[in-house]
């Protein structure tokens, strides 16, 4: 599966950086991120906060759709993250790979209004929990997945094709507790959800 899903983004990633009409989109932007822990017995959320920064290549498909992939490294954190047995000052790292589809019409001169739908596969480079000048890893276990596929969508504004704004919320469709520490199957559900809103210039 993971191998299905990582050619289709690298076929994407292709087809824009061979494009002539491909437009480039440098930006970054906040980031909160939610966990979400489901049991039998009982269900919470701890969000994390921080940031995104990548670039994202975008061609034109007719007059108002379009197709872009591209990249950006999140980074985010809690002072305060409780979940489950995991508790403490908590950092992650994810590099991201969003292909969407856009659609988009002129409001005015120079502005465009554009709604972007499509998956953004993510995969953690790091999560450390720190207690009491400790430093636990989270993903040194097998239990605990790195691989993600974010589904949403979101929209934002072109304005005079220099600047973009957008926000946009993703939900995660792989458990983050593949298997439990027995090798059988998880009886936890941990999902990622987030909400961004950035700003990039356009090239």
């Amino acid at each position: 599966m993971k191998k299905i899903l990582c050619s289709i983004f690298a076929a994407a990633l292709m087809l824009l950086g061979t494009s002539a009409y491909a437009q480039l989109a440098v930006g970054a932007g906040y980031v909160n991120s939610k966990q979400t822990l489901k049991s039998s017995s009982t269900s919470y959320s701890m969000p994390t906060n921080g940031f995104y920064a990548g670039l994202e290549y975008n061609v034109p498909v007719g007059d108002y759709f379009g197709l872009s992939a591209g990249a950006n490294f999140e980074y985010l954190m809690s002072k305060d993250y409780s979940l489950g047995v995991i508790s403490g000052e908590f950092t992650e790292q994810y590099v991201n790979v969003p292909v969407h589809i856009n659609a988009g019409f002129p409001l005015a001169d120079g502005i465009r209004l554009f709604a972007f739908a499509g998956p953004t596969f993510s995969y953690a480079l790091a999560g450390k929990v720190n207690v009491n000048s400790l430093s636990y890893d989270v993903y040194k276990s097998e239990n605990y997945n790195r691989f993600d596929v974010l589904v949403g969508g979101g929209a934002g504004l072109d304005l005079m094709n220099k600047i973009r704004l957008q926000v946009g919320y993703d939900l995660g469709m792989f458990n983050k507790f593949p298997k439990n520490h027995d090798g059988s199957e998880a009886s936890s559900q941990l999902n990622r959800n987030r909400l961004y809103a950035g700003l990039a210039f356009l090239f």
